[in-house]
């Protein structure tokens, strides 16, 4: 996972996640500006983890525009998805464990406000059973 300095651990989950990588600096200030809370980022994740999405990655929006326009509230495709046997958690929730075990090693006030953030959005998105 390529880290850039000043950005979030959240943002870079949602953005590695996300399938189309383009203006990650205008995906980051959307990110800010949208200061997502741990049930906000649980439910992104489970967006851009359970969306499908089109094969032609032209008509996947850039990040920012998800973000800006807040497209995990459109209506999702009504296409069949083959629902093959999935593993135990997601990629999303995966990671969050990752980014949780990331925050233990710092320090300071930091720490303590990423591990709080982390811990809600792990319970929440292992609670809404994602490709369980």
């Amino acid at each position: 996972m390529k880290t850039h300095l000043f950005e979030s651990a959240e943002f870079q989950i949602f953005y590695n996640r996300y399938p189309r990588k383009t203006h990650r600096d205008e995906a980051w200030a959307a990110w800010r500006k949208l200061e997502p809370n741990a049930m906000l980022l649980a439910t992104i994740m489970e967006d851009v983890e359970t969306r499908v999405w089109p094969e032609n990655r032209d008509y996947i929006p850039n990040p920012a525009t998800y973000l800006n326009k807040r497209r995990w509230l459109d209506e999702k495709s009504s296409r069949v998805v083959d629902m093959a046997p999935r593993r135990k958690e997601t990629h999303a929730l995966a990671d969050l464990k990752n980014a949780h075990r990331e925050a233990l090693a710092a320090s300071g006030d930091q720490r303590r406000a990423n591990l709080a953030v982390l811990r809600k959005a792990i319970a929440i998105v292992g609670e809404k059973g994602i490709q369980k």
